[in-house]
């Protein structure tokens, strides 16, 4: 047996994947962006998500806002697809944690996975764990697999997610995430406090024009202490000089623009090294595919 996990580009309902029938359908966390193509509120692109819902096949709901919910629930009724809610159906614990990883204590209505040691170091991966074992709980009864537990916790353990808080260096602990949006800003505040690593953060960012620098900032803002804006290799990226303003206005007071990525990681590593403090390098996936790429 062959199985494919597809991933929607954007949105759902006007998305290529909707070409063929899935086994089991899945919408994790939604927050605003692409609001230009999806819309303005978290229930229009919901909607919009939803899109991607069938007769007949499970869809698989992440924890998310409960406008968000209350949409796509709305949408699967309509169809006829069998909605399953991860956060009611699976139990995740953190256990304990740290930029190296974490150990989540796993548990289902089906099975208990034990205490599962995850490569993915980001508390926020915890929602994320809950929602892919109820994804493939949904699968095995579409296809008549009793999963073995260990095979399960196995999978969960050996993940692998490059550009998502993922810990480059220890000295300085440099971490590298792709999120940008207040969402995921959000998410990551949570996450670099789970891990005690929230206060006086070196911060290099470089973000996309279309994205939303100011809100994104202002999140960030409370555990950052000095700013390097860099850019991108994307055509897209917002000029360096144009993002420390946005920095600036978020109440940061410590920023510097750089001509290049490299210039603001070897300052802020520097920096941080001197300062013993963490470095986070965020703000754009396609500045986390930079620094992956070692541009």
């Amino acid at each position: 047996m062959k199985l494919a996990v597809a991933e929607v580009g954007m949105g759902g309902r006007l998305d290529a994947t909707n070409v063929f029938l899935p086994a089991v359908s899945v919408v994790t966390r939604i927050g605003m962006d692409h609001m230009q193509y999806l819309g303005d509120t978290l229930e229009k692109i919901a909607l919009e998500k939803a899109g991607i819902a069938k007769p007949g096949v499970p869809l698989v709901l992440g924890a998310m806002p409960d406008e968000a919910r209350a949409a796509i629930l709305a949408r699967a009724r309509e169809v006829g697809a069998p909605a399953v809610s991860a956060p009611d159906s699976v139990g995740v614990a953190r256990v304990r944690g740290d930029l190296t990883g974490q150990t989540l204590a796993v548990s289902s209505g089906a099975a208990d996975y034990g205490r599962v040691k995850m490569r993915l170091a980001a508390s926020y991966q915890v929602e994320n764990a809950a929602t892919a074992v109820a994804a493939v709980e949904a699968l095995g009864r579409v296809l008549g697999i009793e999963w073995p537990a260990r095979t399960v916790a196995a999978g969960l353990g050996a993940a692998e997610l490059p550009g998502r808080f993922q810990l480059l260096s220890e000295d300085p602990a440099t971490i590298l995430d792709g999120g940008h949006n207040p969402c995921a800003a959000e998410a990551l505040v949570g996450a670099l406090k789970a891990a005690k690593a929230a206060r006086g953060v070196r911060l290099v960012c470089g973000m996309c024009a279309d994205k939303d620098p100011a809100g994104w900032l202002q999140v960030l803002a409370p555990v950052v202490g000095k700013v390097w804006t860099v850019p991108l290799s994307n055509p897209r990226g917002l000029p360096p000089d144009k993002l420390a303003a946005f920095a600036r206005g978020a109440g940061l007071r410590e920023v510097a623009a750089c001509a290049t990525l490299g210039e603001g990681l070897d300052a802020a590593r520097a920096d941080a090294r001197a300062a013993g403090r963490p470095v986070l390098v965020a703000g754009s996936l396609f500045l986390a595919g930079d620094v992956l790429a070692g541009a």
